[in-house]
């Protein structure tokens, strides 16, 4: 039953005779109260939703902070170019040339491998490049990547590459006009930078260590 309805039944039995100016005043004031215990209530329940509310937004955020904390790269002004002819210089090469290795077997966990247990890349994980790299060996086969490097620079157990590169395949259900001996571009990048960090005796894809989603495109190799 309505708080209008209510009120109306109370002026309307008044109006009727019997006492109606009384029973109207006390119907008006019972109406009043109404009014008032339902304000309340409402009050009560609309604090206790934002209160609720509240605690969830707190425990989402606090969630999220929790499960992906950046790591602290070093300053760029820290990092000195490593040289092409160096152990370092060709192992950080490397885990690009095992990736695609993995990836021409079609094993995307061996590819996930050599991404960092911290990685981090515009709000996303490492289960983020799993499901992305399984969608591309769910519908590409015989990759290729190009991949001219600029420089490698390293700070301690980091160290960053920058590049331009180009990543290919045969695709496993062509489009018109498209054969399926023809390679396609699957992504594309120049002038930039990959993160990387040495762990478990290895190096490994950092990402850029963002906590949100910046709306950059999600490249599988960064």
């Amino acid at each position: 039953m309505n708080q209008n309805f209510i009120n109306r039944s109370f002026l309307d039995r008044g109006a009727a005779g019997d006492g109606g100016p009384l029973v109207n005043r006390a119907g008006e004031r019972e109406g009043e109260q109404v009014k008032v215990r339902r304000a309340l209530q409402a009050a009560a329940l609309q604090a206790a939703a934002l209160q609720a509310a509240f605690v969830g937004v707190l425990f989402f955020f606090g969630a999220v902070v929790e499960a992906a904390e950046p790591v602290e790269v070093p300053d760029p002004e820290a990092f000195r170019i490593v040289k092409r002819n160096s152990r370092d210089f060709r192992a950080i090469k490397g885990v690009f040339d095992s990736i695609i290795r993995a990836a021409k077997k079609g094993r995307a966990d061996d590819i996930v491998a050599f991404f960092s247990e911290r990685y981090l890349n515009s709000g996303r994980n490492r289960d983020d490049v799993r499901r992305q790299w399984k969608q591309i060996l769910e519908n590409f086969s015989d990759l290729e990547l190009q991949h001219p490097i600029y420089h490698i620079e390293r700070s301690g157990r980091f160290a960053k590459m920058k590049c331009e590169g180009v990543l290919m395949g045969k695709p496993r259900k062509p489009m018109r006009r498209e054969t399926g001996d023809d390679l396609v571009v699957i992504d594309s990048w120049k002038f930039s930078v990959h993160y990387l960090v040495f762990e478990d005796g290895g190096w490994k894809i950092l990402g850029d260590q963002i906590p949100y989603d910046t709306g950059r495109t999600f490249h599988p190799l960064f």
